[in-house]
């Protein structure tokens, strides 16, 4: 049974309430961020497409287009979307999923493997995004080089700001994130989320 977790998002301090637990942190930058991937789990959203979210707007739309990259950009100092630990992992993930959707339906349980196959369908579409036909990692140009550190450090201090409060929910929330260049939160059964921007 998955544990319902609620975050208020106020003006300068958000608020995390989950079991018999309350958690108020400062409403930092990377924590914008996170709250940004967690809106919109599976989805893949660019570093630059985070790092102009900075400002607290509670009537605004969440919703938050897939940049692509320009195809004039010089390739300078490019580095990876991703690493070599978090594609293994990937990986690795999408070989449970391919068995437990075999026992899903060997059970009978369609609603069981329509969401892992979902699951399934967005991890294949994530390593289309990072690697390239050749398998090899893509590399981001040198134009989304500051957005992509500026996002990461943002958001390993985000998380750090949860583990001084909850150690387990911050490791919790940092094995559901995919970062780099392209940024994804993947929801597993443990927590179900609820957002709201408000006072």
């Amino acid at each position: 049974m998955s544990t319902l977790l609620t975050i208020n998002c106020g003006k300068r301090t958000v608020v995390i309430a989950y079991a018999d637990k309350k958690v108020e942190i400062a409403r930092t930058t990377g924590m914008i961020y996170l709250l940004e991937l967690l809106s919109h789990p599976w989805q893949q959203i660019d570093a630059e497409a985070l790092a102009r979210i900075n400002k607290y707007d509670p009537d605004r739309n969440t919703e938050i287009s897939e940049t692509n990259l320009s195809q004039s950009e010089t390739l300078a100092s490019p580095i990876p979307y991703c690493d070599d630990l978090t594609i293994s992992q990937v990986k690795q993930r999408l070989l449970v999923l391919v068995e437990e959707i075999s026992e899903a339906r060997a059970w009978n349980d369609p609603g069981r493997a329509e969401e892992l196959i979902d699951e399934k369908e967005s991890i294949e579409k994530y390593l289309c995004e990072v690697l390239s036909p050749q398998g090899r990692i893509r590399r981001m140009t040198s134009a989304t080089r500051k957005a992509c550190v500026a996002v990461n450090k943002a958001l390993v201090r985000a998380i750090g700001q949860i583990a001084m409060a909850d150690t387990d929910l911050a490791m919790l929330l940092q094995r559901s994130l995919k970062t780099w260049g392209r940024l994804c939160y993947t929801p597993g059964d443990e927590l179900e989320i609820r957002i709201r921007y408000g006072d």
